[in-house]
């Protein structure tokens, strides 16, 4: 860190309870990640890897305890957010599909190709 660097403001993440339940997991798994109450696969991703990244050892301007303290909550969330996702069931119907069509595919369904 540079004279006129100031470090990177730590985040205030509270323990996770271990007798917390699970929502109470999920929602404190989000808050580590900074993630709303919805994101894909790759947002979760994009955002774990960005926070391992800033908050890494080797990389980070803060002590190295306050450090492997963050990677290991961080990685706790991760796990506890890729469970949830790996059992999530995933519709395929044609009216939940049809929530994601592109903005070009929506216009050409609901008024034609004109």
């Amino acid at each position: 860190m540079t004279k006129n660097q100031s470090p990177p403001s730590l985040p205030n993440i509270k323990n996770l309870s271990d007798d917390a339940g699970y929502f109470e997991r999920i929602t404190w798994a989000r808050e580590v990640m900074g993630l709303g109450e919805s994101a894909t696969l790759s947002e979760i991703n994009d955002k774990s890897r960005d926070l391992l990244k800033k908050w890494h050892p080797d990389t980070s301007n803060v002590d190295s305890k306050t450090s492997h303290h963050l990677i290991k909550q961080i990685l706790q969330a991760r796990d506890i957010l890729d469970g949830y996702c790996a059992q999530y069931k995933f519709s395929f119907s044609q009216k939940e599909v049809e929530k994601y069509l592109s903005p070009r595919e929506w216009f050409i369904k609901r008024f034609g190709d004109n």
